[in-house]
């Protein structure tokens, strides 16, 4: 099934036709980092600052996991892949609204 991002508005991703709201601001944080960077390596040190600012727990980079899982289970667990020190969101550009957007203005 095709998966679209929303970030024009509320954060969710759509599933087939199926809208799936994104629950919790930190995992919402979370994707909107990962849909900037889409299908570039995005460093788990600028993760943890996008979802925690200038002051992250001691356990950010373990929690960042348990939102990555949340995230995994919305978009399916081949999209968001780790290589040694990032995240990379496996999705076309196209697939996010507001890069279609831009394209289309």
């Amino acid at each position: 099934m095709p998966i679209r991002i929303r970030v024009l508005g509320p954060i969710e991703v759509v599933v087939g036709r199926h809208p799936q709201p994104v629950p919790g601001r930190r995992s919402r944080s979370l994707l909107a980092a990962l849909v900037l960077g889409i299908d570039h390596l995005v460093p788990i040190d600028h993760l943890v600052a996008a979802v925690w600012g200038d002051d992250p727990p001691v356990s950010a980079r373990n929690t960042l996991q348990t939102h990555v899982s949340t995230l995994r289970s919305l978009l399916g667990r081949d999209l968001i892949e780790f290589d040694e020190e990032a995240y990379i969101l496996r999705l076309s550009p196209d697939s996010v609204d507001a890069v279609r957007f831009e394209r289309l203005t």
